[in-house]
């Protein structure tokens, strides 16, 4: 090899580089419900040659979040759900050489507070109350948490059937 002054000189050193062109590894996804319009996704990804990158969260094909400071494992909100009906939700995991690997989730399901005309929550799940109405007039409530003190909605049943 001649150098810049025209001199032959012997390679002291091999340099190898390697391409990453494989993508990312996910490993585990998963949601954890917390309102009937927001979930909580968790991801896990691994890449052995150039590191993660970012973290990408997407409402069907709505980009909603995006995480570019974890390197094996993400968690984050993903708001905008639609209340008692299954969502999709996608997470793209991308290394620093640019791969891509994804992650959906289909029929993600929201918390669906169905209560019955006492007042009492039934969680993700519809109950037909309709026959138990009250007689009398009524005030029943919806609340996000059981033993919460603040109801997020209230109907004054007026005792008709």
């Amino acid at each position: 090899m001649k150098d810049n002054y025209g001199k032959l000189s012997e390679i002291s050193q091999t340099l190898a580089c390697i391409r990453d062109t494989t993508p990312p590894i996910i490993s585990n996804t998963t949601t954890n419900s917390t309102s009937a319009t927001e979930t909580t996704v968790s991801v896990g990804a691994s890449d052995n040659i150039s590191g993660i990158k970012s973290y990408k969260y997407y409402l069907g094909n709505v980009l909603k979040t995006t995480d570019t400071t974890s390197l094996n494992s993400s968690s984050k909100s993903v708001t905008g759900l639609t209340s008692g009906t299954n969502n999709t939700i996608k997470v793209e995991v991308t290394d620093n050489a640019g791969n891509i690997s994804t992650s959906t989730l289909t029929n993600v399901p929201t918390k669906l507070f169905v209560w019955d005309y006492y007042g009492v929550i039934i969680t993700n799940t519809y109950t037909d109350k309709v026959a138990s109405r009250p007689s009398k007039n009524a005030t029943i409530c919806c609340y996000n948490n059981v033993g919460s003190d603040n109801p997020v909605y209230c109907y004054n049943h007026q005792g008709r059937r």
